[in-house]
């Protein structure tokens, strides 16, 4: 060895990304293996306990088109997820009714999810550091607590392995232009939607990732017009599928007669809403770690705070631009947010969800990370 390099320094750079990958992977088995002694809780019990589907493959073939809150019929629950379903079959095909092998489960899925996100970010900016960092803090967000250590959280979890593993797979198709990859993408999309709803917003992080890359890149924003054309091309066929997905959905979950039209007087609850999920992914530990219902509904002055203040970094960003590439590109992150801006619109309980912000969670990593790079380079200088 040389003198003065440590192990590290002397490993080859695959060497060193297995390295991290495994760190990643143990941290996030250590981080809550705790969770394997916990018991079933509340939707636990309609899901896995009480449910027969789970229990029979002829019964889960045969309510496939069914809810997925099939009994009792709960009038706000309109969900279609049958691949989340499937997890819950298989859980049951190995462990029974022992809570522990549920939560396994939710571990390993939470634990690739690190995995994932590592991966994309190393491709995306070829700094292993840098990856493996945003990776840890995804890891420690506490918006994953409730996603990961809670039984029914699955569905969080399973339709972001899935769009993780989407995007990683078109972000390999848009630099080796092999079509293989983009089918691969465009399989684990169709899981993600068969695993949670708002995957249907795929394509437009895909759209968003395309944007941002033109923005980037000078040769990019001297294409002709038709080859922008055929680089938004392949985000078209991510949408005719969220629309078929949209129209399967309603009519198996019957979500068109749960959802309520917008009115302008929805547009308080957005900006509150918009908010809240701020202080979620940037300030998750104050005042406390979990979110507070109560001062969602009667403290307004609060979350138009922070909302505000999502106004002032976003402007921030824009203009810092050059300092903040990372952080900007992980804005597609949030689109996955979409759905649950307005609480309003689609009455379910509670309104604002932490586990909701566990793929947007990302960008408050990404961003601490570029601002504190930021901090060091001018105390260096």
């Amino acid at each position: 060895m040389i003198p003065g390099k440590t192990i590290l320094d002397s490993l080859s750079p695959s060497k060193k990304l297995v390295l991290c990958l495994v760190i990643v992977l143990v941290g996030n088995f250590l981080l809550y293996i705790d969770t394997i002694h916990y018991d079933f809780l509340k939707d636990d019990f309609r899901l896995i306990v009480e449910n027969p589907r789970i229990k029979d493959f002829n019964a889960f073939s045969e309510s496939i088109g069914s809810k997925f809150f099939a009994f009792p019929d709960y009038p706000y629950l309109h969900y279609w997820r049958p691949l989340s379903l499937f997890s819950f079959y298989i859980d049951y095909q190995i462990w029974g009714l022992n809570p522990g092998g549920y939560h396994l489960t939710n571990i390993i899925f939470n634990a690739l999810n690190g995995v994932l996100i590592l991966l994309i970010f190393y491709f995306l900016f070829g700094n292993l550091r840098f990856a493996f960092l945003v990776s840890l803090f995804f890891s420690i967000h506490p918006s994953h607590v409730e996603a990961v250590s809670w039984i029914s959280g699955r569905t969080d979890l399973l339709g972001a392995f899935f769009v993780f593993l989407a995007l990683l797979f078109f972000l390999l198709f848009r630099k080796k232009k092999n079509y293989l990859f983009y089918g691969i993408s465009f399989l684990f999309f169709i899981m993600g939607l068969l695993s949670k709803e708002n995957v249907l917003l795929f394509p437009l992080m895909a759209a968003g990732l395309i944007f941002m890359e033109r923005i980037d890149s000078p040769k990019k924003q001297e294409l002709s017009f038709s080859s922008k054309i055929k680089e938004w091309f392949f985000t078209f066929p991510f949408f005719g599928i969220a629309g078929i997905f949209i129209i399967l959905h309603n009519r198996f979950s019957g979500i068109g007669n749960a959802v309520k039209g917008f009115s302008f007087g929805d547009i308080p609850v957005i900006i509150k809403t918009v908010g809240a999920y701020i202080r979620i992914i940037l300030l998750p530990f104050y005042p406390v770690p979990h979110f507070s219902m109560h001062a969602f509904d009667h403290n307004l002055t609060e979350y138009l705070m922070y909302a505000v203040l999502g106004v002032i970094i976003l402007v921030f960003l824009i203009i810092k631009r050059d300092n903040f590439k990372a952080t900007l590109w992980s804005l597609v992150f949030f689109v996955f947010l979409i759905p649950v801006l307005d609480p309003e619109i689609v009455p379910s309980y509670p309104k604002i969800v932490t586990r909701f912000a566990y793929i947007p969670a990302i960008i408050g990593g990404v961003f601490f990370l570029e601002a504190v790079k930021i901090l060091r380079d001018r105390k260096l200088k």
